[in-house]
């Protein structure tokens, strides 16, 4: 059974999998306008209790009179007595990859709203799965790109549409990173559904879908052809890769991802009549702003400034503004199904596939 709150009142979310990008949402679900932590689940109930006990005072300090009573954060060694709590209203999932999909069905099947961390699944398969439990318990669903609800992201769009550099001809975006990972890290597991395309790839492609779409005046837009090349490395996932799309509007688009090289993370747009750079297109910092740089033909080089913001809270709020709805504008059902329909071609064009599949 779903539920759908008034607006004035406060969502109360549940974190399953205390991992480092669960810390990122609860410090910043902290600046929620509509959201608090009231619960925490882990397969070891002691970390479960390490994780809310870094935010317990906050999660009293922030509470209304009203909520005073239950005000501390419960802690669960178990990922279904979370769900069963009915003081939980949505739930924000970062387990490792390959139990995405089981986690949020259950939840869905508990009447929880969710957010779900990317992947939403190992594969479209997947996301369709979760879709369908969604729409069936009629619980709002978004898969967590977080940069999507950055106002740099709208202000993106918005210069796309606007024709700010002509005619949008070319996109380059890559995030990567370059980490020293032990072999047994769940990030070079293909029984995690490790590697780069899953981990990060999934960002490139999905602001390159999005500005394709803006370019036509559509939320997003799927390529008509894609080439893919990548590494995989000795423990069986991939380390680096780059692809190649290509949009019935004619727009082309570069994308990179990787785990063991770092050439940095922006998204490059070009256009008839200019270029447009960002870059940190994924995590601005949420305290001092952000630059969107302009280059147009003939013209000074110009920029935006992007107001600070706190994405993870904004993505949160998201949640309680689109309840009714069960998906948000801004990483709709439909987006995560095209999205995930890309990121399977990617790994079929290297030869990666997951035990779990």
């Amino acid at each position: 059974m779903s539920m759908t709150l008034p607006a004035t009142e406060t969502v109360r979310w549940g974190i399953v999998g205390p991992g480092s990008i669960a810390h990122r949402f609860a410090d910043q679900l902290l600046h929620s306008r509509t959201g608090r932590l009231t619960a925490v689940a882990s397969r070891s109930a002691e970390r479960a209790r390490a994780f809310a006990g870094e935010y317990a005072d906050a999660a009293i300090a922030n509470a209304t009179i009203a909520d005073a009573a239950t005000a501390g954060i419960r802690t669960y060694g178990s990922y279904a007595e979370l769900f069963a709590d009915p003081e939980v209203d949505a739930v924000y999932i970062a387990t490792v990859h390959t139990e995405h999909v089981r986690n949020a069905i259950d939840a869905a099947h508990a009447g929880k709203h969710i957010v779900c961390e990317k992947p939403l699944a190992v594969n479209q398969a997947g996301v369709y799965a979760v879709i369908d439990a969604a729409r069936a318990a009629g619980v709002y669903l978004a898969e967590g790109y977080m940069y999507r609800f950055h106002p740099q992201t709208a202000t993106l769009v918005g210069l796309v549409r606007d024709g700010a550099i002509g005619e949008l001809q070319h996109v380059d975006a890559s995030f990567t990173y370059a980490a020293q990972l032990p072999a047994e890290h769940r990030l070079m597991n293909p029984a995690l559904a490790g590697g780069g395309i899953l981990d990060v790839g999934g960002y490139p492609v999905s602001a390159a879908r999005l500005l394709a779409g803006a370019a036509v005046g559509e939320p997003f837009a799927d390529p008509v052809s894609f080439a893919g090349r990548g590494t995989v490395g000795a423990t069986g996932v991939d380390e680096w890769a780059s692809a190649s799309l290509a949009f019935r509007s004619g727009i082309t688009v570069h994308v990179t991802c990787g785990t063991t090289v770092d050439i940095g993370s922006r998204i490059v747009l070009y256009g008839s009549a200019g270029r447009i750079t960002v870059a940190d297109p994924w995590l601005p910092s949420p305290t001092d702003g952000s630059r969107i740089g302009i280059a147009r033909v003939g013209g000074a080089d110009t920029s935006i400034e992007v107001a600070a913001a706190y994405q993870y809270a904004l993505q949160a709020d998201a949640l309680a503004e689109n309840m009714a709805a069960g998906q948000s504008p801004r990483m709709s059902w439909a987006d995560s199904v095209g999205n995930a329909r890309v990121l399977d071609q990617w790994r079929r064009a290297i030869g990666l596939h997951y035990p779990s599949e």
